[in-house]
């Protein structure tokens, strides 16, 4: 998994307005992520669309599921409140998503 640099993040989400998901060429990905490994051989990558922050704590967990369900779990550690933003992610995968869960939870 890796950001969108922040540079890019308009470009992601236009890519991103009519659809929760978008495969990606690798040139897009390295375009939109900067430069980056696959942690799989048969992996893809694909532009999603998560739940984050722009807060220096915040992060990310990508889980995925055999049946191809990928959920995008956003957090942040804060003592204050720490707006949910919609934010795009690169994400390497087997197959497509068939179902694409978002969480996001901040902890103190």
């Amino acid at each position: 998994m890796a950001r969108v640099l922040d540079s890019q993040e308009y470009v992601a989400e236009s890519m991103l307005e009519s659809a929760p998901f978008v495969y990606l060429t690798v040139k897009q990905a390295i375009q939109l992520a900067g430069e980056f490994s696959s942690p799989f051989a048969n992996a893809k990558p694909f532009l999603i669309r998560a739940v984050g922050s722009h807060v220096g704590t915040a992060g990310f967990e990508i889980h995925t599921r055999k049946n191809g369900d990928v959920i995008a779990i956003g957090g942040a550690l804060s003592h204050y409140d720490v707006p949910p933003e919609r934010r795009p992610v690169v994400v390497w995968l087997d197959q497509p998503p068939h179902e694409l869960d978002l969480w996001f939870s901040v902890a103190e």
